[in-house]
């Protein structure tokens, strides 16, 4: 029910939905994200994802994939940024 609410006041307010993607930075040394729907670039200092409608790009240093399933990844590593296009 919060997240429904939640989702429903952002999506007002910024016109970007909740259930479409959901991201953890852990201590910019792990970043969980849930909604990915692939792999875009995979190098030690980028990984993107593709989402439904944009692409979720991590920068850092030293960039690992821990865990990749169908919706969720885990990204390893020295994160600099997180950009969503």
């Amino acid at each position: 029910m919060l997240l429904d609410e939640l989702d429903t006041y952002v999506t007002k307010e910024l016109g970007v939905t909740l259930k479409e993607y959901r991201y953890t930075n852990i201590g910019g040394k792990m970043i969980y994200l849930e909604g990915q729907r692939g792999i875009v670039t995979l190098t030690k200092e980028e990984v993107s994802f593709k989402l439904k409608t944009k692409t979720f790009t991590i920068k850092g240093t030293d960039l690992f994939i821990k865990y990749y399933d169908n919706n969720t990844a885990l990204v390893y590593g020295s994160i600099v940024s997180v950009v969503v296009l």
